[in-house]
């Protein structure tokens, strides 16, 4: 499992997908602590995760802007737990203002 922890993330900007993290098929990720703000992609502002599971704890998203889906974070094919986070105007062109999440089974 990778971890990010006690981290500031602001004004990252790519044409691309995950303002300041792209995870394809990686290790799990833990992130906590961190804050993300103001960043900017097609899709997942701040982060952008697929075929993994992500854990967001205590952390906040502020102000990501995105051209696509996903506002604060896009999930593809994951199954991400967020925790005791707060969102605040983050925003989306498209769907997910706040988390986008496709190719998911959901359990019932």
């Amino acid at each position: 499992m990778d971890f990010i922890n006690n981290s500031f993330f602001s004004e990252n900007n790519t044409s691309r997908s995950g303002g300041v993290l792209w995870d394809n098929q990686g290790d799990n990720l833990n992130i906590n602590n961190s804050h993300f703000t103001k960043n900017n992609a097609s899709s997942g502002g701040s982060i952008y995760t697929h075929g993994n599971n992500t854990i967001i704890n205590n952390s906040i998203c502020t102000e990501n802007i995105i051209r696509s889906q996903g506002g604060a974070i896009f999930s593809d094919g994951s199954n991400p737990i967020v925790n005791n986070c707060t969102f605040i105007n983050n925003s989306a062109n498209q769907d997910g203002g706040v988390i986008h999440i496709v190719r998911v089974a959901i359990k019932t």
